[in-house]
């Protein structure tokens, strides 16, 4: 990371894309938001856990939630390592830790349930492999295109206009490569995975498909593996029409010891 190339000007969007943090009584729960994301997409959970005494802890990823020239200068390493101090934070309390994560917040939840003793794993909508062709030929791409045009998405709340142009507008190519270099990683290390699994998916998820969830079954040495796929939900399952089901779900989980 070279920080000189950070706008002084950088701020975070909206306090709601801000780290969100709870100390409840019971276990520690880490959720972590997806690429591109911020900790605005696991709020909803991350209330009805804290509803629940949960202790829950959603960082920020590295670059999220504040503008292009940030994003761009954070990496791969970045977002793993943040996510392994979001972990070290909750087991610093002397409480188990769990873990959520959302597209590729499930990868790097994965990532650390390899490396650590994470008893509970959720992931929802896990972008291991994604529908697009494009993405495994994005380490060689990065080299000679910057980006490729997505359609132009209209929000009620202005904050997240402002994430789109920033995020969403396009396919940042240098930055999907890193994307793309977490996703080789976790299917290498699948197979030391034996935390218990939860996988949300959706029917409308238009990037990850639902075929993750035999590959996942197939390759990890989960304790236990569970599936449930929501019918009406778009890719941010935990953000969007379902998402009262999908916590739901995500606490019974939890709760079933």
């Amino acid at each position: 990371m070279d920080y000189t190339k950070i706008p002084p000007e950088t701020k975070i969007v909206d306090p709601r894309c801000a780290p969100f943090f709870h100390n409840g009584s019971r276990e520690s729960i880490l959720l972590l938001h997806g690429y591109t994301g911020t900790p605005y997409d696991m709020r909803y959970l991350a209330e009805r856990l804290s509803q629940q005494d949960y202790a829950v802890f959603v960082p920020r990823l590295p670059g999220h939630g504040t503008n292009r020239r940030d994003f761009l200068q954070s990496k791969d390493d970045d977002w793993l390592r943040e996510a392994i101090d979001g972990y070290l934070t909750l087991q610093a309390m002397g409480k188990p830790v769990h873990v959520c994560g959302l597209s590729m917040g499930g990868v790097l939840a994965l990532l650390l349930a390899e490396r650590f003793p994470i008893r509970k794993v959720c992931l929802c909508a896990p972008a291991i492999v994604v529908k697009n062709p494009m993405m495994k030929w994005t380490p060689f791409l990065r080299h000679v295109v910057k980006t490729t045009k997505r359609p132009r998405v209209e929000y009620d709340e202005a904050f997240l206009n402002t994430l789109h142009c920033e995020y969403w507008s396009d396919h940042l190519i240098e930055k999907l490569a890193d994307l793309s270099r977490l996703q080789k990683r976790c299917l290498k290390a699948l197979e030391n995975v034996t935390s218990d699994c939860l996988v949300l998916l959706a029917r409308k998820d238009t990037v990850v498909p639902t075929g993750v969830a035999d590959l996942l079954r197939n390759r990890t040495r989960a304790n236990s593996f569970r599936t449930e796929i929501l019918e009406e939900s778009g890719h941010v399952i935990l953000n969007d029409s379902e998402k009262e089901k999908a916590a739901d779900t995500i606490i019974r989980w939890l709760d079933n010891r």
